[in-house]
């Protein structure tokens, strides 16, 4: 871990860097880490809610989902009533 830290000019964060792998490793255990590497409150508080509240989002990213996602629809069915238009030669 430290030579990939050092090697990303991450030294700073080698710590989170290893309880990080250590979650990733057996995430439904990160209750049971070594001292060593013991988390915080408030990082346990978050991962757990990674798996109770997987849907708590802010309500702009949602916004920007739904926007994002009619905009796609609505270009979509343009470009194809525009490119099914041309195939009949409409302008002949």
């Amino acid at each position: 871990m430290e030579e990939f830290a050092q090697s990303h000019d991450l030294v700073s964060h080698t710590d989170i860097l290893k309880k990080g792998a250590l979650v990733a490793q057996d995430p439904d255990n990160f209750d049971d880490l070594d001292e060593e590497f013991l988390l915080t409150p408030e990082e346990r508080e978050h991962l757990r809610n990674e798996t109770l509240k997987k849907w708590k989002q802010p309500k702009t990213l949602y916004l920007t989902v739904i926007v994002c996602s009619i905009g796609a629809a609505v270009q979509g069915v343009s470009l194809f009533l525009i490119s099914h238009h041309f195939k009949r030669g409409w302008w002949l």
